[in-house]
């Protein structure tokens, strides 16, 4: 992977130039009675990255530097060549197989950035110098500003799984839109991300993965802990994952694989997936219905489910 070193003031004066405007030329006098005409400026494609996000990155990383991921632009201080090349396969694979995972095809071509610091530390200057989420994050992604932001601190294999999570957000933008439940943006990004190692993305197989969410996830239900699906599939972002003890996450993320796997429901799943992708709107009983089933059964056949699985994964 080729890298352009962005060092010092000089290295911040170049990107500066290659992400903002450029500076217009001198115009000429004007003939007598007229105006001249302002220069023309371009807006930022709604996917590109947050200039003022990325030169913020540079000013807290020491020797940056700029690459690709495939078709994301990278910008980076780690020096993990086994980290760089998962992502760019990750960047590369990524549209392609979330068409044959969610059967959508994302529309157009994906202009993001990603900012990636090889320490903790780092990325929590960025974030406290940034000011929008709390540091003990290992990542985010954000649609506003095109980027995912996230750190290579807690180990190769976090940072992999959580940079195909985080992408796979900003790829929904493009396949299903910004208005999706908090349920179903995570649980398709998990049903992504925990699959993913070094050698890419990895198929969906049982709860292969995910086996300590899946331990966690059984015994809340089987105290009775866990959410009615119908509730999760009914919360907004505000109440999302709060409170003391919570299994929103798994949930999330252990329902869509059983909706991925089920000979019956997957077929019913991935066509109300479409049905979002055609902009219809999403409610709980829009879903339920869809699926041809009631809330009873969906709880059983979930639970069932998960319990057989379980077992299958301590084999």
């Amino acid at each position: 992977m080729c890298f352009v070193g962005l060092l010092g003031s000089a290295g911040l004066a170049v990107l500066s130039l290659t992400c903002g405007e450029p500076a217009p030329l001198p115009l000429p006098r004007p003939p007598r009675r007229e105006r001249p005409k302002p220069p023309a400026t371009a807006a930022r494609p709604a996917n590109a990255p947050n200039p003022d996000r990325l030169a913020l990155a540079v000013l807290s990383m020491s020797g940056a530097r700029v690459g690709r991921c495939g078709p994301y632009g990278l910008t980076t201080d780690s020096a993990d060549q086994r980290l760089l090349s998962a992502c760019g396969k990750i960047g590369a694979e990524l549209d392609d197989i979330y068409a044959a995972r969610f059967g959508i095809r994302p529309i157009g071509e994906p202009a993001e950035g990603i900012i990636l610091f090889g320490q903790l530390a780092t990325y929590r200057a960025y974030v406290a110098r940034d000011g929008r989420l709390a540091a003990g994050y290992a990542g985010f992604a954000s649609d506003i500003d095109g980027m995912v932001v996230l750190h290579a601190g807690s180990g190769r294999k976090t940072a992999i799984t959580t940079l195909a999570h985080e992408l796979t957000h900003l790829v929904h933008r493009r396949a299903l839109g910004t208005n999706l439940p908090p349920w179903l943006s995570e649980g398709l990004a998990d049903a992504i991300g925990y699959g993913t190692t070094e050698d890419g993305i990895g198929p969906l197989q049982g709860v292969r993965g995910v086996e300590a969410l899946a331990e966690r996830l059984r015994g809340a239900i089987s105290q009775g802990w866990a959410r009615p699906l119908a509730e999760l599939t009914g919360l907004q972002r505000s109440g999302f994952d709060r409170g003391v003890r919570s299994f929103d996450y798994e949930q999330s993320a252990l329902l869509v694989r059983y909706l991925l796997l089920d000979p019956q429901l997957a077929p019913r799943f991935r066509a109300y997936l479409a049905a979002l992708a055609r902009a219809e709107p999403y409610s709980p009983e829009r879903l339920r219905a869809a699926l041809g089933v009631s809330w009873s059964e969906l709880e059983a056949g979930f639970a069932g489910w998960l319990r057989v699985r379980t077992v299958l994964s301590k084999g």
